[in-house]
């Protein structure tokens, strides 16, 4: 590998985990501690880990997203390229870690203010993914869905990625609340 791919590659390398960092203090600052599943599998994982303690488990968050998201990395691997690949799985790995590691030591945000809860979950946790896609990287979940989707309806990742995140949203209704569901389309 010549010097200059090797500096962008521990480059990206290096903003993915960058990213992923941002991102899971995002979600165990802002989003999880105030019931605001906001879309995606993190958003799912999130109605599973409250779910969890009323079945005498504990669930973490982001070992359900990293095991979610194997199965979704097979088609992945046979569409994409070896570097959207690595990027990807990369992405899953470091974001499902700093979710899980980081959710014991950060402090809880918001004061139980929903609106400022969504508003910073979602600044915080966007600009980690923003840096993490902005590397050739993504963390997986309804993205990979709407990017396969796409390819074969002909919609776009936006819409599908929004329709994705509406159906998690959704789905968080009867666990947290309905006030909660609409502070997490904020969020998003």
């Amino acid at each position: 590998m010549n010097s200059p791919v090797r500096k962008t590659v521990v480059r990206d390398a290096f903003l993915i985990c960058v990213g992923s960092f941002i991102y899971a203090v995002g979600l165990d600052c802002f989003e999880v501690p105030n019931g605001l599943a906001a879309g995606g599998l993190t958003g799912l994982a999130t109605v599973f880990y409250a779910l969890a303690p009323h079945q005498a488990f504990y669930l973490p968050i982001g070992l359900q997203t990293l095991a979610m998201n194997v199965l979704l990395m097979i088609p992945v691997v046979r569409s994409g390229g070896l570097r959207y690949a690595t990027r990807t799985i990369a992405g899953i790995v470091a974001s499902a870690a700093f979710t899980d590691l980081l959710a014991p030591v950060l402090p809880v945000l918001g004061g139980g203010d929903l609106l400022l809860s969504a508003l910073w979950g979602g600044f915080v946790a966007g600009f980690g993914l923003g840096v993490v896609f902005r590397s050739g990287g993504n963390t997986g979940g309804t993205d990979i869905i709407a990017q396969l989707l796409s390819k074969r309806t002909g919609l776009s990742v936006g819409t599908l990625s929004v329709a994705c995140d509406a159906a998690v949203v959704a789905v968080s209704i009867p666990v947290f609340s309905l006030e909660n569901a609409l502070y997490a389309t904020i969020c998003m």
